[in-house]
């Protein structure tokens, strides 16, 4: 995983979660605060506003970023967690994000986490990834350095990420800039 410290970590996780991004996760939850919403790899918790009144889960494997996300938001649900282990029973949530958290795992491991998120996400419930792609535009500068910083080894292009995705979910929204 990524070695930043965790205040460098929550700067840039700020800065990848742009509008867009964050009202189409809204878009999941809005108006619905009977909602369980599990957020796997939540680093620092940037994506707790998103939430609203749903009762939010947030999991990562970094306790300095768990520590991080309690301080900044109380209110909120903290584990920390291996993905392919979540100390969750069966159909537990509604919603599963899942930020950030593939490009750093190979296909054995993305399997055995998938299979965790199917497992503790609801029958009629919805999972919601994003996940780091390489950047497409030689000119962009920000893109290009936070793959730099990244420690992610496993960065797919959307074909791949959508085909991994794909052998164990139906997806039904593709977003890919």
């Amino acid at each position: 995983m990524s070695l930043l410290p965790s205040a460098v970590f929550e700067r840039l996780a700020t800065v990848f979660y742009d509008t867009g991004l964050k009202g189409r996760i809204e878009a999941q939850v809005a108006g619905q605060p009977q909602l369980r919403l599990l957020d796997v790899a939540c680093g620092t918790g940037a994506l707790t506003a998103v939430a609203g009144d749903c009762s939010y889960v947030g999991v990562d494997v970094s306790l300095a970023r768990l520590r991080r996300a309690c301080r900044n938001n109380t209110s909120s649900v903290w584990a920390v967690a291996d993905a392919s282990a979540l100390p969750f029973g069966p159909a537990v949530f509604d919603r599963v994000l899942v930020s950030g958290l593939f490009h750093h795992v190979d296909d054995s491991l993305a399997d055995r986490i998938q299979a965790e998120i199917a497992r503790v996400t609801a029958p009629a419930g919805h999972v919601v990834v994003f996940e780091a792609i390489w950047p497409r535009n030689a000119c962009n500068i920000t893109g290009a350095i936070a793959r730099a910083l990244d420690e992610g080894r496993f960065i797919r292009n959307p074909s791949e990420y959508l085909e991994l995705w794909s052998s164990r979910f139906t997806i039904a929204v593709s977003y890919t800039h």
